[in-house]
């Protein structure tokens, strides 16, 4: 009976040694990125945006100069430690080689037994001038459009879509 006693305690032992390294037990925080971006738009003809999660807000420039800017915030849920080092599970991908500016936002999915959803979201605020088309392709956020009479594109899941004039 001592012995199933003493078996028991050093596999308890053991399985809670195992989940002290356990991503589970650390705590999370949030951490924010913010990154800006800013493309000239002469002979380019659309801005082409996906996004998984995360709000969008088109703004027509009244410059004349034709650029594009571009300002992200990436948020996610990181362990303490991992809080001094950038954001890895979120990327932004940029083409500006051919006529039309190409991002696209990867965000990894979460993986574990809690986190299945996707590991953090990315808001952008984008000012394009009035010469350029724009497609939007986005899955949870929401979509705001201030001023824009552009070609506007929008494929969406899970959002609203706001135009202010």
């Amino acid at each position: 009976m001592k012995a199933k006693y003493i078996i028991t305690l050093i596999i308890a032992g053991i399985f809670a040694s195992g989940l002290s390294g356990c991503s589970l037990l650390r705590k999370r925080v949030e951490k924010t990125e913010k990154v800006e971006y800013k493309f000239s738009a002469n002979n380019k003809t659309r801005l082409s945006l996906e996004n998984t999660n995360g709000d969008i807000k088109i703004t027509r420039l009244d410059d004349t100069l034709g650029f594009v800017i571009v300002e992200a915030v990436k948020s996610a849920d990181v362990r303490q430690d991992e809080f001094d080092k950038p954001i890895e599970s979120i990327k932004i991908n940029l083409d500006t080689t051919g006529d039309v500016i190409k991002i696209e936002t990867e965000i990894q999915r979460g993986s574990g037994l809690f986190r299945k959803g996707y590991a953090g979201k990315v808001e952008y605020n984008i000012k394009v001038p009035s010469n350029l088309s724009v497609k939007i392709d986005n899955t949870n956020g929401d979509i705001t459009l201030v001023r824009l009479d552009n070609d506007i594109n929008i494929e969406t899941v899970n959002s609203s879509i706001k135009l202010n004039k």
